[in-house]
């Protein structure tokens, strides 16, 4: 009697601690076909609308790729698109050997309902905008951090093109430029000779105050370049040590139509007060 009493515990026990076959296994890989993913855009009065809802229903971390942005929300997520006409976005996820895999969709845009961010403007114009430099002020040096506008210890462009700035070609006469599609960012140099391309974001929650007048907005958001390039001699001097290092992110001191100032707080950041500018214009 024990005997059998031992025989169907341990037939249970057994049963219990089996795995129960899912669809999805995380042992194996994932064809593109597989995947349980969707996009699509919100429909307003019979449109596709400017606003994506992506879904992530399978067993695998991924990302959403659509042009404008990445996101990375793991289940449901939105994004605003910033112009119509047809977008490719693109899934791609990470399988459990550690192999890539995507899926594209086609999503048509037919209004532009939901309200776009006016940065998208100023930064680019219609499509894509091309800066230069703002050559009839001192546009590059030293100012005060959340306070000044422009540099008040000016560095004369044509010091880029030796010593230890070591920006050669992208002083005077060279150019950059902000493109809606794609949210990409590239910069020429003076001679043309040279080009180098990335992405940009901004994040225009990021206000900071002006530290002597609190009801004044000093900083309007921060932009970010990626890629590994940065704006035209997108480098700063450590205030100790003095050498010199490259940056990537910029407080929006000023945005307008033909007119850009941007702003990075300098290091060592628990005692220094003082902000490198740049200073350009909209090219003609």
């Amino acid at each position: 009697m024990k005997k059998i009493i031992y025989t169907i515990l341990s037939l249970t026990l057994l049963i219990a601690c089996s795995p129960i076959e899912k669809e999805y296994s995380m042992g194996r890989d994932y064809t593109a076909d597989e995947l349980d993913v969707s996009v699509r855009a919100v429909v307003v009065n019979g449109k596709n609308t400017n606003k994506l809802i992506f879904e992530n229903h399978s067993p695998i971390l991924g990302e959403w790729d659509y042009s404008f942005g990445v996101t990375n929300q793991q289940v449901v997520d939105t994004a605003i698109i910033v112009v119509e006409g047809p977008l490719t976005v693109t899934f791609k996820g990470l399988n459990p050997s550690g192999s890539m895999i995507t899926k594209k969709f086609e999503v048509d845009i037919q209004d532009l309902y939901f309200p776009v961010p006016p940065e998208w403007g100023l930064f680019c114009g219609n499509g894509t905008k091309v800066w230069e430099w703002e050559v009839d002020e001192d546009p590059f040096g030293a100012g005060g951090y959340m306070d000044s506008h422009e540099p008040w210890d000016p560095t004369d462009l044509s010091e880029l093109e030796g010593g230890w700035w070591n920006q050669a070609g992208w002083g005077e006469g060279a150019t950059m430029s902000f493109s809606i599609r794609g949210a990409a960012f590239s910069k020429t140099n003076a001679s043309g000779t040279k080009t180098e391309t990335g992405t940009f974001t901004f994040d225009m929650s990021q206000k900071l105050m002006n530290i002597w007048e609190p009801d004044e907005i000093w900083s309007h958001g921060k932009l970010r370049i990626n890629g590994g390039t940065s704006i035209l001699a997108g480098r700063v001097p450590h205030y100790d040590f003095w050498y010199i290092y490259d940056v990537y992110e910029f407080d929006i001191v000023e945005l307008e139509e033909d007119r850009m100032v941007l702003a990075h707080w300098m290091e060592p950041r628990e005692w220094n007060d003082e902000a490198y500018f740049w200073i350009f214009r909209a090219k003609e």
